[in-house]
């Protein structure tokens, strides 16, 4: 166990972790829609590939609610 205080996150800290989670979120949500259809109009190829990014970027997103500091799209 850490002997380090832990420090509150600031607001502008919040608001990132809610827009860039957000933003990854719904390309999560997109990408399971994509696949979804893709796999109802019997395309399997495109389907497999647009789970494996729905899986990468719900990943990513959850990393980003839970405090990560590594962010791919930066303002």
């Amino acid at each position: 166990m850490s002997d380090a205080p832990r420090t509150r996150p600031g607001a502008g800290d919040i608001i990132g972790r809610v827009v860039f989670g957000g933003f990854w979120s719904a390309v999560t949500l997109g990408a399971v829609i994509f696949a979804f259809s893709s796999f109802s109009g019997g395309d399997s190829g495109p389907g497999l590939g647009a789970l494996v990014i729905a899986a990468l970027t719900g990943l990513y997103a959850r990393y980003i609610f839970r405090g990560g500091r590594i962010r791919f799209l930066s303002f």
